[in-house]
Parts: C-alpha cells; sequence; structure tokens
C-alpha cells in the first residue's frame, strides 16, 4: 500500500468562484483542504447544501470552478474574518439569491421537459381556435 502523503492544516477563508459567471462562496475552514475535499464530494454527488453553488455546478462543470485560499487566520478568528470576506465580496452562501425551482428543475431533467410542455400549450392554443 503507498504511503499518503500528510499535508499541513491551513486555518483560514477560501472562496470557490465559478469563472463562467463570477459568483463565488465564501467559506472558513481549520483544515481548508479537509474542507475543499468534503465540498467537491457534495457538488460531485449533486448534494451541496448550497443550492445556488450546487446549481452553477449542474449548469458548468468542474473545470469552471476555482479554489482558492484568502487568508490565513487562527481558528479563534475564523467567524469573523469570514463574515468581513462575505460582505466585501458578496458572495453566493450570504448575499446572492438562490437558484429558483425551474432552475434547477430545468438543469435536472433537461431543456427536453420545457419543450415539451410549450409543444403542449400550442396544441391547446391552436385547438382552442
Amino acid at each position: 500500500m503507498g504511503k499518503r502523503r500528510k499535508t499541513q492544516a491551513i486555518s483560514g477563508i477560501y472562496k470557490i468562484t465559478c469563472t463562467a459567471t463570477g459568483d463565488c462562496y465564501v467559506g472558513k475552514a481549520v483544515n481548508i483542504n479537509i474542507r475543499w475535499a468534503k465540498h467537491r464530494r457534495d457538488l460531485r454527488q449533486g448534494r451541496h447544501h448550497n443550492k445556488r453553488l450546487q446549481w452553477l455546478w449542474d449548469q458548468y462543470n468542474e473545470s469552471y470552478f476555482r479554489f482558492e485560499i484568502l487568508e490565513k487566520c487562527p481558528p479563534s478568528v475564523l467567524a469573523k474574518r469570514e463574515a468581513a470576506w462575505i460582505k466585501v465580496l458578496g458572495s453566493t452562501n450570504k448575499l446572492r439569491p438562490q437558484a429558483s425551482r425551474f432552475q434547477e428543475f430545468r438543469v435536472r431533467w433537461g431543456n427536453w421537459v420545457v419543450v415539451g410542455i410549450l409543444a403542449v400549450l400550442v396544441i391547446w392554443v391552436v385547438r382552442s381556435r
């Protein structure tokens, strides 16, 4: 079995950015690398707690996302520094609206459902004349 290389735990504030839209998510962690791994796992499995970030991930793909450290800081000030960065950057986790149910439905089922609904409406309108 191969040895797992240990990385030093980095405590601080990080940002996940969708490069296609510029939307960002700001977070805090005592160990940023472990937290990023959890974000990626949840996003890949379609179960991230932030619906807007999940919608962006589903709409684009992983290659459109950048993970970066904004600031290294001790655990005792993480909450205060995270709040400051969220306010400055206007991140999706606090200040941006969540994706609408229609957008989430469209991402999950594809445009063909929308086209099908429109076709039914057109047929209904034509028959009612």
